[in-house]
């Protein structure tokens, strides 16, 4: 035996199975903290609600634009809070993990639908109906999200994932 079939077979991992390794290791970065999942909770009831809270709060519209700003740049900073801690840069959108495409449409469609029942709701003066109403939309949308994280990290550990 050479030295080269030696080393080869005092590797007790064949490459395949190191890069498979990896690839969970990766995902396993990709995985947000259970602060994250709090922190998308209230974000999607806040946003999810702002009819209501435009109509019971009495805000106008310029208010609208300040919160929408608001949550866009906490949303930003998260982002760049994760990436940084984890140092793992990967594709943000569900298009570039094959598995997340139909579920990421299924609940694009469900919130869409679930946020014109809140405004329809809201304008025509049934904010109590509405706030009953939020609470479902809200948690739709975050186990959706969660459903949807889930297929990307599948798609990472199956080494699926298109640039």
């Amino acid at each position: 035996m050479n030295g080269q079939e030696m080393a080869m077979d005092a590797d007790p991992t064949p490459p395949l199975d190191q890069a498979a390794e990896a690839r969970r290791r990766l995902a396993a970065h990709t995985a947000p903290p259970a602060s994250f999942w709090a922190l998308q909770a209230v974000g999607c009831t806040l946003v999810a609600g702002l009819p209501i809270w435009m109509s019971l709060l009495s805000l106008e519209s310029r208010h609208l634009q300040w919160i929408l700003v608001v949550v866009a740049v906490a949303a930003a900073g998260l982002s760049w809070a994760r990436r940084r801690r984890t140092g793992v840069t990967l594709p943000r959108w569900a298009s570039a993990y094959p598995s997340a495409r139909r579920p990421r449409v299924v609940v694009l469609i469900v919130t869409v639908l679930g946020l014109i029942a809140i405004h329809t709701l809201v304008g025509r003066g049934q904010e109590g109906l509405a706030l009953a109403v939020l609470g479902p939309v809200a948690l739709t949308s975050l186990c959706g999200y969660l459903w949807v994280q889930t297929a990307m990290r599948r798609d990472i550990e199956d080494g699926r994932v298109r640039a």
